[in-house]
């Protein structure tokens, strides 16, 4: 049996349970302002979620809680959020146009966008035909491309406390905000389907989940089986679990397992059996061919504790590893580890963080798949694996700092630096500074973005993009 079946059958008990509300996903990647000031609700309320897109009735937790500490930001959100309420409304339309200057270059976490995209159309909307059921649509069109991306596009059914999703919702697996070691939206992906839970279970620590299943896009001579490459589609599929064991601290656990495609045979017993057995079933050697093997697993812990000592603080952690060593299930090896700290009201009007990645050889590679861990060409893990040689496993170094200034509640500027370093003669230190404002003019939401830097290859680029959302 497929995990997809095996998917499709809890869709029909779900169906058969009694009666909840399915919930909305905020879009992600989309309002920079929206996230920025969400994410400043959930420092000072019940800590950051450990995976997006933020469901909207996780949310509405954490806006009850956030009324009595700062009644402004409250305010904004609730009329924000309005117009992911409702039973049948255009949520949002948006327009983007973006001029760019050298060299091109992949956008981070913007489902497969390049600098040299110059317009864009965005459309969102919510339909509930009836209580238990919920349409949401949410569109990128890309005019030089002539793509049109989907986010957020689901036809979600609920039953107590879990939701089945059918369509294109992204997935995040990490508390960080500018990268996700082993999923992120950082590729487009393709339809999938998911289930997860609507609010977390706070009879059990707060636990927390969401599962899915998808065929990545067909790649030409990319799957390797008994010697040679063939066409096909490999199958990914992708979990996370977390916890609360103490108020303030959440650990998490996170999952990509890369399988099939082609004439790549596998069902359900294989998922598991590859799942709880990696060594025994991923690794190749004399006991173990590589036309046997199931495929490529990454895995991550995540861990994140908020505190208010005076000043609301979170700091984050996360380890995880591509590969296991010395035939043990317990040993890791092509490690990874990353760490982050996010002060939520530096002062009263402005925010800091910082984030730093770091992962050992072979990530985002794979000897059985030729195009590694991406759909369409782009990393479905940290953006940084977009920014090397395709297909070199190179281990590699990011730091990433945020400094958010708040005009009000309904403005912002938003300074971002990063800089990437691949450990190889072959690339150059990279760097790139950004400069965001959004602010309120009118009935309209306007952001502008200017970005510059040097790429690992020492080439000079930069684009400037103005945004306008109704």
């Amino acid at each position: 049996m497929k995990l997809s079946n095996l998917l499709l059958i809890a869709s029909a008990f779900v169906a058969t349970q009694s009666i909840a509300k399915p919930t909305v996903y905020l879009p992600l990647g989309i309002d920079a302002h929206l996230e920025s000031q969400l994410d400043r609700m959930f420092v000072l309320t019940r800590g950051t979620p450990m995976h997006k897109p933020y469901a909207l009735s996780e949310v509405d937790i954490a806006l009850k809680q956030v009324k009595s500490k700062d009644s402004q930001l409250y305010r904004y959100l609730v009329s924000e959020l309005k117009r992911y309420r409702g039973d049948d409304k255009i949520s949002r339309y948006g327009l983007r146009t973006t001029v760019s200057t050298g060299d091109e270059m992949p956008i981070a976490n913007q489902r497969g966008l390049t600098s040299d995209e110059y317009a864009q159309g965005f459309f969102e909307g919510i339909w509930r035909p009836n209580d238990f059921m919920l349409a949401q649509v949410g569109v990128d069109y890309r005019v030089k491309e002539q793509d049109l991306v989907a986010y957020n596009s689901t036809l979600s059914m609920a039953a107590a406390n879990l939701q089945l999703d059918l369509g294109y919702k992204d997935h995040w697996y990490s508390p960080f905000k500018n990268s996700a070691q082993i999923m992120s939206n950082n590729a487009q992906m393709p339809m999938s389907v998911s289930l997860s839970t609507v609010v977390p279970m706070n009879n059990w620590w707060n636990l927390d989940f969401d599962l899915f299943y998808t065929r990545l896009d067909e790649v030409k001579e990319g799957i390797q089986y008994q010697g040679e490459w063939h066409d096909g589609s490999p199958e990914l599929v992708g979990m996370h679990g977390s916890i609360e064991p103490l108020q303030g601290w959440k650990l998490g656990f996170n999952r990509v397992m890369q399988f099939g495609g082609g004439p790549r045979k596998t069902d359900l017993s294989d998922i598991f059996k590859a799942f709880f057995d990696p060594s025994g079933n991923d690794n190749a050697d004399g006991d173990l061919s590589t036309d046997d093997e199931f495929g490529d697993q990454m895995i991550s812990f995540t861990s994140s504790v908020y505190f208010d000592w005076g000043m609301p603080m979170e700091i984050y952690a996360e380890y995880g590893a591509e590969d296991t060593l010395h035939k043990s299930n317990f040993k890791f090896g092509n490690q990874t580890i990353s760490f982050g700290t996010y002060l939520p009201k530096l002062t009263r009007n402005s925010s800091l963080r910082y984030e730093y990645n770091k992962w050992n050889t072979q990530w985002y590679v794979h000897h059985l798949y030729r195009n590694g861990n991406t759909n369409e060409g782009f990393s479905f893990g940290h953006f940084g694996a977009d920014n090397r040689n395709f297909g070199d496993g190179v281990p590699a170094d990011v730091h990433t700092l945020n400094f958010d200034y708040f005009e009000s509640v309904l403005s912002s500027w938003q300074f971002k630096a990063s800089t990437q370093s691949n450990d190889s003669e072959e690339y150059q230190r990279a760097y790139s500074l950004s400069l965001t404002n959004s602010r309120k003019v009118g009935d309209y939401r306007v952001e502008t973005s200017l970005t510059g830097g040097k790429n690992v290859y020492d080439e000079d680029y930069g684009y400037l993009s103005v945004t306008m959302f109704w």
